[in-house]
């Protein structure tokens, strides 16, 4: 049975009506669709455009089905799982909230066991989560892998409070959702509710807005640190200048300038090395949230 309809509302309380952030790469859009996607859907119905504002309840329910919930295999999913990998579709695209599901599965099996990361559901992604015995710690690997990412992108400043809200109402509802089906797959009795979720929101500004793994900031080069301490080109420098002046040895100012040539060249050795240290740690976190993207 779908739980599409359990899942959809949860979402659309995140997205909440119509917005068009000029920091948002999704652009214009209304309830969580963008005014492209309204156009592809339109245009395959062989229907003329029109802007997003005017979309109707029927296009919107098929929009969120066909483009999302079928995507990600929804109908194939566990509750609660399907709620954070839906939900992460809408956001970031579903091949990449199916990544997060198969990293986090992997992150659950020894590493004998390893499934592929390919941004699609099939046979081995279902079999994998069947066969993992905790979706709350699922849910929750799902959610720290997309704020992971989130925090990398080069809009986070901007849209850091609606996200980091986002992700938390899904982790809550998501853990919920399993725990109720945990319950009720054991024959226990059901606890009121029978989606399990916990909480419904008001919109929070930002929540809505797109994050693609495409806008994770780029790290800083090393090359400039790298040629100065490797072909020691400042350093050679000053020792240059510091050998022209020895002639002049014997004069206090000479002397004076020679020995703030040779601080500086401390100076500029130690401000490469501290650069290079940054970039490297900079370069870390961008490959730490590419491959959780």
């Amino acid at each position: 049975m779908s739980r599409f309809t359990e899942c959809l509302p949860l979402i659309l309380a995140e997205e909440g009506g119509y917005s068009n952030h000029p920091k948002d790469p999704g652009g214009a859009t209304m309830r969580g669709v963008i005014q492209r996607v309204y156009d592809t859907y339109r245009h395959a119905k062989g229907l003329s455009t029109r802007n997003v504002r005017q979309i109707s309840e029927n296009e919107l329910q098929a929009i969120y089905r066909e483009r999302y919930w079928n995507l990600v295999h929804g109908d194939k999913l566990p509750p609660g799982i399907d709620l954070v990998v839906f939900d992460g579709g809408v956001n970031s695209g579903p091949a990449q909230s199916v990544k997060w599901l198969q990293r986090s599965l992997n992150d659950l099996r020894p590493s004998s066991s390893q499934i592929g990361v390919d941004g699609l559901i099939g046979p081995e992604t279902v079999n994998a989560i069947m066969r993992c015995d905790d979706h709350q710690a699922l849910v929750n690997h799902i959610c720290n892998r997309r704020l992971a990412m989130l925090k990398r992108l080069s809009t986070w400043p901007t849209f850091k409070g609606g996200w980091s809200a986002r992700v938390s109402h899904m982790r809550a509802n998501g853990i919920a959702m399993a725990e109720a089906n945990s319950v009720q797959f054991k024959e226990r009795p059901a606890i009121d509710g029978a989606t399990g979720a916990v909480m419904t929101v008001q919109p929070i500004e930002g929540a809505n807005a797109k994050a693609s793994a495409a806008d994770i900031k780029k790290a800083p080069s090393v090359a400039p640190a790298d040629a100065a301490l490797g072909a020691g080109a400042v350093t050679a420098a000053l020792s240059q200048a510091q050998d022209q002046l020895a002639p002049f040895a014997s004069i206090d100012a000479i002397n004076r300038v020679s020995a703030a040539l040779a601080a500086l060249g401390v100076a500029v050795m130690l401000g490469a090395l501290v650069y290079r240290l940054w970039a490297k740690r900079r370069a870390a976190a961008n490959e730490d949230a590419l491959e959780t993207a």
